[in-house]
């Protein structure tokens, strides 16, 4: 009996490039409990909603989320997300927020502190006032209009108009998770 010596030479194997191993697969998971754990108030949260049409998801400003929410209230079961939506802003529970997100991604991100602690306690009262003003005048019909908007140009410094790309992208938030999110109670 001979034993074979030699073995036919084989091409080393190359990893993929980065850009084609970034799949959803890689991104961290967590519960939606361990998210709403995380949460605080004034904290942006960010998802993709599924399209509704075909071209919708054409372009989204070259990034992966095309809406935002603000965390507005963590006192009860769960947090109270706040989002724009056409006349005024929405208040959404974070476990229906979370299900809208396409694949259910999330990425939860935080305002950068402010240089001085003056300044840090001053953005931090203004983004309270926001808030209250909001959560005070709940049953108004104007009361949360424009709240997103505000919220972002006063608070986080952008643009009004600023899109989820843009904000993600600004330099003005410290991304706290970036992953898929589940809820073990539904199936």
């Amino acid at each position: 009996m001979n034993t074979r010596t030699d073995a036919p030479a084989f091409e080393p194997h190359h990893p993929a490039p980065r850009a084609a191993r970034d799949t959803e697969r890689m991104l961290p998971l967590a519960t939606l409990r361990t998210l709403a754990a995380g949460a605080h108030v004034g904290d942006l949260l960010f998802i993709r909603a599924p399209s509704r049409k075909p071209g919708d998801a054409a372009d989204h400003g070259g990034s992966w989320a095309d809406r935002f929410g603000i965390v507005v209230d963590t006192s009860g079961d769960e947090p109270l997300i706040a989002e724009p939506a056409w006349a005024r802003t929405k208040l959404t529970p974070l476990s229906r927020f979370v299900a809208r997100a396409d694949g259910g991604r999330i990425a939860l991100a935080r305002r950068v502190a402010a240089a001085t602690a003056d300044a840090q306690r001053s953005v931090h009262a203004l983004a309270e006032q926001r808030i209250d003003v909001l959560l005070g005048g709940r049953f108004g019909m104007l009361a949360g209009r424009g709240f997103c908007a505000n919220y972002v140009a006063d608070v986080i410094g952008a643009d009004r108009a600023a899109t989820a790309a843009a904000l993600l992208r600004s330099g003005r938030l410290s991304i706290e998770f970036d992953g898929i999110v589940f809820d073990p109670a539904r199936p």
